[in-house]
């Protein structure tokens, strides 16, 4: 058996059974060099030394099995508080990974750290304010007195752990509690990993949890004051926000009842006013560069246009295969892939802020995989009717090919598979999909959808693979119009018409094509409203314009049917007449 503890002050204990994470209580060690058994040495104040020498300890050794981790919490619970919270911190560290493995057992870890923290704060002391220090947090607990206080304020400075914050607790939290029972503990996180498991945003400032006597979470009237030390921060692409945790209900990062938020950039404080108290934090997310008001007005039009594109794009596919049309049509069945995999794409960007909603990792990256994989094999579609174009209207007699449709469908649905998958293998490494969180310019209103996490990997993916195909379906979009102009210039009859025909014909092209997409390369001003409504009214409604393109065509083709036989019957009655 090797095992391996080490006792780390920035990281705390860490416990490895080879590979594996494991739980480690020693309590007598005997030096031997004949063991081959690496350990701590428990020494009298309580304290734990890694020992140089190979030892034989007395220890108990557990795999972090949920089993495991949940019968401990079940005995921290027994336990006396301060020694309670020091084995609930031990578990924190040694088993991190295994925790956020699970959420279950996440979840229940951090109900059992509230309880033992608030019995905390209700034993009885002589001081005015108490502290107490552990490994991974520090804990003031503060007698409340407001006859000295201005402004019904009572103000809390936190105990000396990680970044400086100042909390001002209102008076109104206590008007049901006898004043002899008055109190407020605030909890200063050296390490809140446990916490920070539920977002991808980086944190800038101190985790910071706010307990009072009352036992559920009382809305405010008079706000709850936080002034936060930031780290320094520098970029365009995020901001800092205000964030609370939620872990009565739903547990999760959110900014829902953040008052008025605050940023000094000259001295990295952040000042955040809330109508509850929980656990809070800076948080750094993107910074979507648009009023709130805007972004609920593109949200609307967004879930508008993807409704109609789902329902038009699913009577498209019904209705090819209804009439069997891939026997004989090869333009149709890549119509029809086309509209399968614009399908997926509005459907999954339809479940991507519940599935955010829902706080479930699992859902979170199967809806921004599937939303990431409809993208690409959309856009994969739409290079393959360009092609199509390409080979029906410019080629024409050179254009067969062998098990055609079949070998475009193995490029259109297998190469975004390959794109999409490689990333999600190496998710334990590099994680991609995920939760991310969206912060609106006027205010701090946060936003969470399904998606990439890493705008690097987004940018360098999406923009890049769509920038080739925009440029691929574009060039030979201006050479079908060339060759419609050309034929139209050598039939004496099509002079003297306008050409509307031509120009629907090439506007249903630029739709088939993704030409609206390419406004995205317009989008990046902070002044660009008008062109971040045409993207998302056009691009959503994608799938309902081709559905108007298809029917328009199908309807063209019976006209033209009709004439054909119309044509011959007046031959047939002719040549009777003769």
């Amino acid at each position: 058996m090797n095992i391996t503890i080490i006792d780390n002050p920035t990281d705390g204990l860490v416990c490895l059974w080879h590979d594996d994470e494991c739980y480690a209580e020693c309590l007598q060690c005997n030096i031997k060099n004949t063991s081959c058994l690496i350990c701590f040495v428990n020494l009298s104040n309580g304290d734990f030394e890694i020992s140089n020498k190979f030892c034989n300890c007395s220890c108990q050794i557990h795999m972090c099995s949920s089993t495991f981790m949940l019968n401990l919490m079940h005995d921290i619970m027994t336990r006396s508080m301060l020694n309670g919270l020091e084995t609930l911190s031990n578990l924190k560290h040694m088993c991190m990974k295994s925790l956020m493995k699970n959420l279950t057992v996440l979840n229940t870890l951090i109900d059992v750290e509230r309880a033992i923290l608030r019995e905390i704060m209700n034993t009885p002391f002589p001081e005015e304010s108490k502290d107490f220090y552990f490994k991974d947090l520090a804990l003031r607990v503060v007698k409340i007195n407001f006859t000295n206080q201005n402004n019904n304020q009572f103000q809390i400075k936190a105990p000396e752990r990680g970044l400086p914050v100042k909390v001002w607790i209102p008076e109104e939290a206590f008007e049901d509690v006898p004043e002899e029972k008055r109190r407020a503990a605030v909890v200063m996180y050296q390490s809140a990993e446990h916490l920070l498991a539920y977002t991808n945003n980086n944190l800038v400032s101190t985790v910071i949890r706010i307990e009072v006597t009352n036992e559920r979470p009382v809305l405010l009237s008079c706000p709850l004051k936080i002034h936060f030390t930031t780290n320094n921060i520098s970029s365009e692409m995020f901001a800092p926000t205000c964030q609370y945790f939620n872990d009565y209900d739903k547990k999760g990062w959110d900014s829902q009842g953040c008052i008025n938020a605050v940023y000094k950039d000259d001295s990295n404080t952040m000042e955040c006013t809330w109508n509850h108290m929980t656990p809070f934090a800076i948080l750094m997310t993107l910074y979507f560069k648009v009023p709130s008001v805007t972004w609920n007005i593109l949200t609307y039009i967004s879930y508008i246009g993807s409704g109609l594109s789902i329902f038009f794009t699913a009577a498209s596919i019904i209705s090819f295969i209804i009439t069997r049309k891939w026997r004989v049509d090869q333009s149709s069945s890549i119509h029809a892939s086309l509209n399968a995999a614009l399908f997926l794409l509005n459907v999954s960007f339809m479940l991507s802020e519940w599935a955010a909603s829902m706080h479930q990792e699992a859902l979170c990256i199967c809806v921004a995989v599937a939303m990431q994989y409809g993208l690409l094999s959309s856009f994969t579609w739409m290079a393959i009717e360009a092609v199509h174009l390409y080979l029906v209207l410019i080629r024409v007699f050179k254009s067969y090919f062998r098990h055609y449709i079949a070998k475009l469908s193995m490029v259109g649905w297998g190469v975004p598979l390959v794109l999409v998958v490689v990333p999600l293998t190496l998710k334990d490494i590099y994680p991609v999909y995920g939760s991310i969180s969206m912060t609106m310019k006027d205010n701090n209103q946060t936003n969470h959808l399904c998606w990439i996490m890493k705008p690097i990997f987004m940018y360098g993916m999406n923009l890049t693979y769509f920038s080739i195909i925009f440029l691929l379906n574009h060039g030979i979009l201006c050479t079908v119009a060339v060759q419609i102009w050309r034929l139209r210039r050598s039939d004496p009859i099509a002079k003297r018409t306008l050409g509307c025909k031509d120009v629907l014909t090439l506007l249903g092209f630029t739709c088939l094509l993704g030409s609206t997409w390419g406004l995205s390369f317009l989008s990046n001003s902070d002044t660009s409203y008008v062109i971040l409504y045409l993207f998302c009214i056009f691009n959503t409604l994608q799938g309902f314009l081709i559905f108007l393109w298809i029917c328009g065509k199908a309807k063209k083709q019976r006209q033209d049917a009709a004439s054909t036989i119309w044509s011959i019957e007046n031959s047939r009655v002719h040549l009777k007449n003769v």
